[in-house]
């Protein structure tokens, strides 16, 4: 009996936006002024996070994360944007950069804001926790 041949490199299913750290060099590298989703999925290669890890880290909806990283021009909610960075494990002043590609900023008038930038700043990158922190002061809370 003949061994079967060996799939192809090219045709080999790989998890979507694995990236190598030559990939995330060269998205870095790319147009200063990236769109929301292209800098998550930067970030995303860069701190070699799939698809599936940063949903769930960011407590949102698969069928979200597919919208924001296949529609260079979805706006996701603030919420959505900041459960990303938490998820991620940025810092303040990435995430900064990264929910205003989105439109959006920190304000130091706005209890949940201030609540996520002390959460950031400690270091503390639990979903679950920020949102028990959001939850118990009445405000909304991030992903779902």
């Amino acid at each position: 009996e003949a061994e079967p041949r060996p799939v192809p490199r090219h045709l080999k299913r790989r998890p979507r936006h694995a990236c190598s750290s030559a990939d995330a060099g060269a998205l870095r590298q790319q147009d200063a002024e990236a769109t929301f989703a292209e800098e998550l999925s930067r970030l995303a290669c860069e701190k070699g996070l799939s698809e599936t890890q940063l949903y769930r880290r960011a407590n949102i909806d698969r069928k979200l994360l597919g919208k924001v990283l296949s529609n260079g021009a979805y706006q996701p909610s603030k919420e959505t944007a900041l459960a990303l960075a938490v998820a991620l494990h940025l810092n303040l002043e990435d995430t900064l950069d990264l929910i205003g590609l989105a439109g959006y900023t920190l304000s130091h008038g706005d209890t949940g804001d201030i609540i996520v930038e002390y959460f950031i700043e400690q270091g503390q990158r639990n979903i679950h926790l920020v949102n028990e922190a959001l939850f118990a002061f009445g405000q909304e809370q991030l992903g779902r």
